[in-house]
This record gives C-alpha cells, sequence and structure tokens, in this order.
C-alpha cells in the first residue's frame, strides 16, 4: 500500500478553509488628489 501523505503538507485551498484567514484585500491605489480651484 502507498504511505500516508506527510503531515506538513498544506490542506487544499477551499473557499470556506476552517482554520485559515481569509486571503487579506488588495491594497486599494491612493485616491486621485483633488483639484485645487482658484
Amino acid at each position: 500500500p502507498a504511505p500516508p501523505p506527510p503531515p506538513t503538507a498544506p490542506p487544499p485551498p477551499s473557499a470556506g478553509a476552517v482554520g485559515s484567514p481569509p486571503t487579506p484585500p488588495a491594497p486599494r491605489a491612493p485616491p486621485p488628489p483633488l483639484p485645487q480651484s482658484g
């Protein structure tokens, strides 16, 4: 029989993985500079 997989193998990615934090959102680009009126 084939040996069991090593315990160090990371679990497969899943949408509702329990015990793993969700991927952080991508950093938003800084807002454009406000047009100076005057």
